[in-house]
């Protein structure tokens, strides 16, 4: 059984390669330059591009031929596969998976909207893969995961959301609250739905407001991993992982730090922490 994902799970091609998953790549446009997400634009190039360019990048989906590729292949060899590709609310790419699925006829491929990304989708693709080496069976697999993606949280602070507004994922009036006031932003994106929860002034109470959320919303399940990213070129998350720890005793974590096609409606100096809620 074969696992694809899209690059905004912020697992690496080298990554991928070695926990033997496919990968589809969004894309990121610099003025009229188009670079494929990890293929032919690396993070790092990425934000360093970001710092000294005046206009703010645009993403694009995958098109369905970039799918149907993948899908092809899969059905020459009379294999299964399970997609798990970023929430339909934010992107057409489950849509363009769901198009190229139609068009190879091939019913053994199964295609989940996992109304999360970047870290929540990362934390759903390594469920697969522990499902996969367990030796479960592909509708098993698909039907745990349809289960789980509701437990997903991802909780966020940002420097500032105009790149949220700009790129359409938030309306300006959160924005204009989050400007008027000079104050982190906290966001959160649960079962699809990405929203500003409150405000903090400074980083240390943007964290604790973090914390907060995380109470919230049910705790954490520290029977599965927790995932910290960050986004620019300076990593800074120990602070928050300290404040975690605290409170949880973490089995296993891993960071990142957030990709391209995320950093651009995010910005840079954002951190972030997926987990599964109890």
């Amino acid at each position: 059984m074969r696992i694809l994902t899209d690059t905004t799970s912020d697992i690496t091609l080298s990554q991928a390669q070695s926990l033997n998953v496919d990968m589809v790549s969004l894309k990121v446009i610099f003025n009229e330059e188009v670079y494929e997400d990890q293929r032919t634009l690396s993070t790092q190039a990425f934000y360093q591009k970001m710092e000294n360019s005046d206009l703010l990048p645009t993403t694009s989906q995958p098109s369905p031929q970039d799918f149907l590729t993948y899908f092809e292949d899969v059905k020459a060899k009379k294999e299964e596969m399970i997609v798990i590709v970023l929430s339909s609310a934010l992107s057409g790419t489950y849509q363009s998976a769901m198009i190229a699925k139609s068009l190879c006829e091939y019913e053994k491929i199964y295609i989940i909207d996992s109304m999360t990304t970047t870290l929540g989708l990362q934390a759903l693709v390594h469920v697969a893969i522990q499902l996969r080496q367990e030796g479960k069976d592909t509708l098993d697999i698909v039907e745990t995961l349809e289960q789980l993606k509701y437990k997903i949280r991802l909780v966020a602070l940002v420097d500032t959301l105009d790149n949220l507004i700009r790129g359409g994922r938030l309306s300006k009036s959160a924005g204009f609250a989050g400007k008027l006031l000079k104050v982190k932003p906290l966001l959160s994106l649960n079962q699809g739905q990405l929203g500003v929860f409150s405000k903090a002034r400074g980083h240390h109470k943007a964290m604790l407001g973090m914390m907060q959320e995380i109470e919230k919303q049910g705790g954490i399940d520290t029977h599965y991993p927790v995932y910290f990213g960050y986004t620019g070129l300076d990593d800074p998350l120990a602070p928050l992982i300290a404040l975690v720890k605290e409170q949880y005793s973490l089995e296993k974590e891993y960071q990142s730090c957030i990709g391209p096609v995320i950093g651009v409606h995010a910005g840079s100096g954002a951190l972030g922490v997926a987990y599964f809620i109890k």
